[in-house]
């Protein structure tokens, strides 16, 4: 995989990462997100509403280079989970989390230090 690519897909993350802050939780959500904005055939609906992902997605994106690169984006300190659990069981250190995840003066959680 060449830089530019892995540039371009560190940058759909983080845009992901910041628009779906349940993806910063979980994996799956965050691959799905990813492969339901940028290929739009690879999601599949039952007649129940249930998600697929087509093996055509699943091997144009790789799951786990998606996960590497939330991995490096919540290690430099951007975009953390918003679930303490989560955080833990990342060991993330918790004094930063805990300051990432505090309230501005209107009562919002600021989520995510310097983004």
């Amino acid at each position: 995989m060449n830089i530019k690519k892995i540039e371009s897909m560190k940058k759909r993350v983080e845009w992901i990462l910041a628009d779906f802050p349940e993806a910063r939780n979980c994996d799956v959500e965050l691959y799905f997100q990813y492969v339901n904005k940028y290929l739009h055939i690879g999601i599949h609906r039952d007649f129940q509403d249930n998600h697929f992902v087509s093996l055509y997605a699943l091997k144009k994106f790789n799951y786990y280079s998606i996960v590497r690169l939330r991995q490096k984006i919540q290690s430099e300190g951007f975009y953390l989970p918003t679930d303490e659990a989560v955080a833990k069981q990342r060991k993330i250190n918790m004094e930063v989390w805990r300051q990432a995840m505090s309230m501005d003066a209107v009562g919002n959680y600021i989520i995510g230090i310097g983004k």
